[in-house]
C-alpha cells in the first residue's frame, strides 16, 4: 500500500487560492501569455521596475510551485519563441536553446513576477540592454537578466527605504497628536515644578 501523501497546509492553501484565480495549468498559461501580459503592461502604463514589482501578477517560483516547474519552463519557453520570433533576427533561438534558456531563466529570476518578466523582455525588444545583431544570443539574454535583476534589487531596495521613511513619519505624526490622559499631564507638571525649583535653588 502506497504512502499518503499531503501538501503541507500553507501551499495547500496558496495552491487553492492561485487555482481558483487563474484555473486549472491551459487557463493559466493563456492568461500568462506573453500576449495577454504585455498588454496589460501596456494599459496599465508599467514602465518601471517598481511598478512591475507591486502589481499582484503572481511569481515564477509560485506558479512552479503551484503548477509544476516544467510548466513554468514551457511557459518561459513560449516567451522565448515571442522574443526571438521579434527580433527579425536571421539566426533566431532553436528549441534546443530555449529549452536549456527555460530553467536557467527560472532558477536566475525565480522570485519575478510576470509583470517583471514581461517588463524584461519589452526592455530587450526595444534595445534597453544592447542588440542581438542578428543572432538571439543566449548568452546575451541571461547577461541582459542579470541586469535587469540588478536594477530591480536597487528599485525595491529604495521603495522599502521609502516605506521606512515614511512609517517614520506616520508614526511621529501620531505621536505629536497623541491626547495626553490627566494623570499624564499631571506627571509632566510635575516635572516641569521640580525643575523650576531647582533652577531657582541653583540661582
Amino acid at each position: 500500500m502506497k504512502p499518503e501523501t499531503t501538501l503541507p497546509a500553507e501551499l495547500s492553501r496558496q495552491q487553492e487560492i492561485v487555482i481558483s484565480r487563474y484555473g486549472n495549468i491551459e487557463n493559466a498559461m493563456g492568461k500568462l501569455s506573453p500576449t495577454n501580459i504585455q498588454k496589460a503592461i501596456t494599459e496599465y502604463s508599467i514602465k518601471s521596475n517598481k511598478q512591475a514589482y507591486l502589481t499582484d501578477s503572481i511569481t515564477l517560483s509560485t506558479f512552479g510551485r503551484c503548477y509544476s516547474k516544467n510548466s513554468c519552463f514551457a511557459l518561459i519557453e513560449l516567451w522565448l519563441f515571442e522574443l526571438s520570433e521579434f527580433s527579425g533576427a536571421q539566426n533566431k533561438l532553436t528549441p534546443a536553446q530555449m529549452n536549456q534558456l527555460a530553467p536557467m531563466i527560472y532558477s536566475e529570476a525565480y522570485a519575478l513576477n510576470f509583470a517583471e518578466l514581461g517588463l524584461f523582455f519589452n526592455r530587450i525588444k526595444i534595445g534597453h540592454y544592447g542588440e542581438f545583431y542578428n543572432v538571439v544570443d543566449p548568452i546575451k539574454i541571461m547577461t541582459f537578466l542579470g541586469q535587469f535583476i540588478s536594477e530591480r534589487s536597487i528599485s525595491i531596495e529604495k521603495y522599502n527605504e521609502e516605506q521606512s521613511q515614511e512609517k517614520k513619519r506616520i508614526d511621529f505624526q501620531n505621536c505629536l497628536n497623541m491626547k495626553i490622559t490627566d494623570e499624564q499631564q499631571q506627571e509632566i507638571t510635575t516635572i516641569r515644578n521640580n525643575f523650576i525649583k531647582q533652577t531657582i535653588v541653583k540661582r
